[in-house]
């Protein structure tokens, strides 16, 4: 078997360059195994994932290692059929995905690895990941927890604003 030239030919540049954009673009990204799917799973698996504004994309591993080229940690996952799922907003989308769409789908594709905040984490250590909030449940546990002091602080206001006119007729009464 031939090794594979380490100086791709122009189209295959063109196919790392476009790679090496979106997953430095992205703040997840997730590795599965796809074999054992037909093609008609693949196209499923991308609409459930495109419903979740989260990108699929399958490539050869070996122009995946050219577009990762700066994150070796990730070369001992690519084997096999890889099947590669990132989102460029929320980090816990593309996670959720795969394992929401592979447990009702036999295991497949079946998790490998997850790169996230420039360290590997294991299929195991991928499960706990997901629970992780969205960003979206971050920001508004973030507000619900600033907004709360501020409501409570403008109801104490609101109740000395109530007791002002109170006070003031018991003092107009005693000087009458």
């Amino acid at each position: 078997m031939q090794k594979p030239s380490p100086h791709p030919n122009q189209s295959k540049r063109e196919i790392v360059q476009k790679l090496s954009e979106a997953f430095s673009n992205s703040v997840t990204i997730v590795m599965a195994d796809y074999n054992k799917m037909s093609v008609a799973d693949v196209s499923e698996f991308r609409k459930a994932c495109r419903k979740e504004n989260v990108q699929v994309v399958v490539a050869k591993n070996t122009l995946a290692k050219l577009a990762l080229k700066d994150y070796p940690q990730i070369s001992p996952y690519l084997k096999g059929q890889t099947i590669f799922i990132f989102s460029e907003k929320d980090a816990v989308a593309p996670i959720k995905a795969v394992i929401n769409y592979s447990q009702k789908n036999n295991d497949k594709p079946a998790l490998r690895a997850t790169f996230f905040d420039k360290q590997i984490f294991n299929a195991e250590e991928t499960e706990k990941l997901k629970d992780l909030p969205s960003r979206e449940q971050l920001i508004a546990q973030i507000i619900g927890l600033l907004e709360a002091p501020i409501s409570q602080f403008v109801g104490v206001l609101q109740e000395i604003l109530r007791g002002v006119p109170a006070v003031l007729e018991s003092v107009s009464k005693k000087n009458s």
